[in-house]
């Protein structure tokens, strides 16, 4: 079926009434090629959410018994995901994996949505299509809903693209409260660094995290991140109690059905340029950054220990290391690591492998991870985490859980950092932490007020920053 509008437009018209609830990932811009998006709702055949934490089924066991259907993929669609699992799995869910937490289990560490009828959405072809996968016995129900869902496409055809609604222009100024202010941040920053001088650790990926108070819906903040930010690893989940909305350009972990495996960690960071000349100036800076280049390297070996874990010996090698990718607001250094997965192991093995992604943890990890726990003194909840998608066929596709905000009830928190090593100025760090921040920030302030530069740190206005009076298991 042809499309019309975006991929945005066409999620909220099948979840019209009402607030979007169910999950998209969106290929906000083209990537590696392709532009493919997946669709999922909690009400259609087959499909129910599941949770993980506070007590619950651990997720990789809840998880496993939702990919026990033997499905083959034929390429008649334009991704490898035929049914399966769709959502997050956060930063402290590694718990469930036997990693150290010293935090409390909160209550949705890990989400997701077993699905069996969703849509995938090809832009660059302009085409849709609707699956549902089942038995005989639900095959009325599956093509009931089949029939509605393209009935509900046929009249988004026919309605013309609209932009999306933000909040009303001439608004005061969001206010955005950082849990540390930036002299907390640059003594934070100064004492990972002498762990790393005393051999604790090669490098730390500091985090830090910040709280607005919104009246603007969840959705209209997806709308607005994609509109400021767009990403090759948008997402949107949109559940009762909590959500969550993504502009990543990270990849955690590609799995294909031959059991290939990649990872394409971000290390290194630099803005856009305001002239080209400028923008051309940064990106070779960062080309050549031998701080960011170290950074790069460690994180690179760090997941060639983690995929060769899983993976046939003499197959994991690095065919990209430190390269550049550019978005709308930074340039970043990526490298590519890739494997070939060992018999007798399948995806939810490799991911747990690798969880949490060693671009947001350090090395070495274990160690790392319990320092940062130390002085980041807050749970990081979904961010840092890993979002995507399990197929039944045995494919999966995660990305890191950056450029992210969670909003539950009125509450909006961004989480944000950097790697620190022994050539980390405290300074820089503590501005780039704020410049991956930035998109979050347009985001909020746009979906608020319809002015993405429509906010304001309350440190820098000398308010008082929130510190503990944070909202929990935000």
């Amino acid at each position: 079926m042809p499309i019309t509008g975006s991929v945005a437009d066409i999620f909220q018209a099948l979840t019209a009434p009402g607030p979007p609830q169910g999950i998209l990932l969106e290929a906000a811009r083209p990537y590696e090629g392709r532009q493919v998006s997946i669709l999922a709702f909690p009400d259609a055949p087959g499909n129910k959410w599941i949770t993980g934490g506070g007590g619950a089924d651990p997720w990789p066991e809840a998880l496993r018994r939702h990919l026990d259907r033997e499905v083959r993929h034929e390429g008649a669609l334009p991704t490898e995901f035929l049914g399966g699992v769709i959502g997050v799995i956060g930063y402290e869910a590694r718990r469930a994996l036997g990693l150290p937490v010293t935090f409390a289990p909160a209550p949705l560490e890990a989400l997701f949505l077993a699905v069996s009828s969703f849509l995938v959405v090809d832009d660059q072809a302009g085409e849709v299509f609707v699956v549902s996968i089942g038995d005989e016995d639900d095959a009325p129900q599956r093509r009931e809903w089949g029939g509605r869902m393209k009935a509900r496409l046929l009249a988004q055809l026919r309605q013309r693209p609209t932009d999306p609604s933000h909040g009303e222009g001439g608004a005061r100024p969001l206010i955005i409260t950082p849990r540390e202010d930036a002299r907390t941040y640059r003594e934070k920053v100064k004492w990972c660094q002498e762990k790393i001088r005393h051999g604790d650790s090669y490098e730390l990926c500091l985090t830090t995290s910040f709280i607005a108070e919104m009246s603007a819906p969840p959705w209209e903040v997806y709308r607005a991140l994609r509109s400021v930010n767009p990403a090759p690893f948008a997402a949107y989940i949109g559940h009762p109690e909590i959500a969550l909305t993504s502009a990543s350009p990270e990849r955690f972990l590609k799995l294909s059905v031959d059991g290939a495996i990649e990872a394409k960690p971000i290390k290194g960071t630099r803005p856009r340029g305001a002239t080209v000349a400028a923008d051309a100036q940064l990106k070779s800076a960062l080309g050549a950054s031998v701080k960011d280049r170290a950074e790069n390297l460690m994180i690179v070996d760090l997941l060639r220990h983690d995929i060769g874990g899983v993976a046939v010996p003499g197959t994991v090698t690095v065919p990209v290391f430190a390269g550049i990718e550019s978005y709308q607001t930074v340039h970043q250094l990526v490298s590519t690591i890739v494997g070939q997965r060992q018999d007798g192991l399948d995806a939810l093995d490799v991911i747990s492998a690798c969880f949490p992604g060693g671009s947001m943890t350090g090395a070495p990890k274990i160690r790392s991870m319990t320092l940062l726990e130390q002085i980041e003194g807050e749970p990081r909840g979904l961010y840092s985490g890993a979002l995507g998608w399990i197929s039944h066929t045995g494919a999966a596709e995660m990305s890191i859980v950056i450029r992210a905000i969670c909003q539950r009830g009125r509450y909006a928190r961004i989480g944000a950092g950097g790697a620190i090593t022994t050539l980390s100025d405290p300074m820089a760090e503590y501005r780039e932490m704020k410049l991956k921040a930035a998109a979050s920030f347009a985001g909020l302030a746009l979906a608020e007020s319809g002015d993405p530069t429509a906010y304001r740190l309350a440190e820098e206005g000398g308010l008082v920053p929130m510190g503990n009076a944070v909202p929990e298991n935000i």
